[in-house]
């Protein structure tokens, strides 16, 4: 994809955010190859990126509330401070992804691909990651209060100081998890 085709469809997505969608078009990326592409720093609001390659990509200090990441390749990403509540990630690929610091709470993550992934210090309050990979995740300093982590696969996964409160580990696999009484 190139530059002048997504500084269009960002320039739509604005005016779409600016006027409570009278006008504009909200960012339709569906599908959509951009590896190592800069989107920080921007209000992706409730734009789709489902079935699309965005890997290396940085989406940091973005607003992606609501926003659509279903099945999308985002290996490698960064999302380092993003507002991500009620993001789906659902079957997402973000092995490596870094989300340090994110609001991403009540996000999907269920069956996401995220081994290595940085989560520390993030707010991930009733997010759901029922049978999402997790192995050798970074979830340290973390708020996980009600999260949904059923079938989760936990490897190696590291909780220290993570808030655990009301989370659900039912049926998840547990082995050598930091921060966490197995």
């Amino acid at each position: 994809m190139k530059p002048t085709e997504i500084a269009e469809i960002l320039t739509s997505h604005n005016e779409y955010i600016a006027t409570y969608g009278t006008r504009g078009k909200c960012a339709n990326f569906v599908g959509m190859i951009s590896r190592e592409t800069i989107l920080s720093d921007l209000n992706l609001f409730g734009a789709e990126f489902s079935g699309s390659d965005f890997s290396g990509s940085n989406f940091s200090y973005s607003d992606i509330s609501y926003t659509f990441f279903t099945s999308a390749r985002l290996d490698r990403a960064k999302f380092f401070r993003v507002k991500a509540s009620y993001a789906c990630f659902q079957i997402a690929d973000l092995r490596n992804a870094c989300f340090l610091g994110a609001d991403l709470n009540s996000a999907n993550f269920n069956c996401a691909l995220l081994m290595c992934t940085n989560l520390r210090n993030t707010d991930v309050a009733f997010a759901e990651f029922r049978g999402a990979n997790l192995l050798n995740a970074d979830l340290a300093g973390a708020n996980l209060q009600g999260a949904n982590l059923s079938g989760a696969t936990l490897i190696n996964a590291d909780f220290s100081g993570a808030r655990i409160q009301n989370a659900d580990f039912s049926g998840a696999i547990m082995s050598n998890v930091k921060g966490i009484e197995c």
